[in-house]
């Protein structure tokens, strides 16, 4: 892909697109940043994420996100005053995502965990199915198994820049494999990473909630079972 890509504004021609989004990627989405009016000029580039771990990709949440303040903005059906307030948020900005069901992934499978859905999972699933760069040097990630043996793996929690080739490397694998963006807990929380930042819609500051799409996935927020 070509970045930065521009953003795309949601209007009403786009609702369509965005209910028939498969229901765990059918939410409003929040990506926190310090630097919003960049992206809204410039557009979305992935590879300029100063710390990334899945993946040169945009990251989604369903809240504000902070890991230092997990629990300070607790999850739950979100109110028309607080998605208002969201949308004119200098350190946020609010999405819906126009995505077909072949095109997103919710489960992880490894060796380990048929059914993963975790960032362990997650990572287990890359170390597993990314092929390894013979002329790249080995060893520099190293896990440590149940039995205190150490193996080397290319894909660990240490975070680099979205630029990074371990980081492209991921996102190129989810790209050729027709998958725009996956969903995974981190921490506990639903996080998405788009490796196609087209199929973002950001939302303006004129949107009116209590019209479709909008009241019907406001409707429907009870917490979507994990895949």
């Amino acid at each position: 892909m070509v970045f930065p890509c521009p953003i795309k504004l949601y209007d009403s021609s786009m609702a369509e697109d965005i209910l028939t989004t498969p229901a765990a990627f059918r939410r409003i989405w929040f990506h926190t940043t310090e630097v919003k009016s960049e992206i809204y000029s410039s557009g979305w580039n992935p590879e300029k994420i100063k710390r990334s771990i899945y993946g040169s990709a945009i990251y989604l949440a369903r809240k504000k996100w902070d890991l230092d303040d997990l629990l300070g903005d607790l999850l739950g059906p979100v109110d028309r005053k607080t998605l208002v307030n969201r949308l004119r948020d200098p350190k946020m900005i609010t999405c819906v995502l126009a995505l077909r069901t072949d095109e997103v992934m919710s489960c992880f499978p490894s060796e380990s965990s048929p059914n993963g859905n975790t960032e362990k999972h997650l990572l287990d699933y890359l170390n597993e199915y990314v092929s390894q760069d013979e002329t790249a040097p080995r060893g520099a990630i190293r896990r440590i198994g149940p039995d205190n043996s150490l193996t080397s793996v290319q894909f660990g929690r240490t975070p680099v820049s979205g630029n990074h080739e371990r980081n492209k490397k991921i996102a190129r694998y989810f790209r050729t494999k027709g998958i725009r963006a996956i969903r995974f807990l981190e921490h506990g929380e639903e996080v998405l990473a788009i490796y196609d930042p087209s199929s973002i819609r950001v939302l303006p500051q004129n949107t009116n909630f209590e019209v479709p799409p909008f009241s019907d996935i406001l409707a429907a927020n009870e917490p979507v079972p994990v895949l």
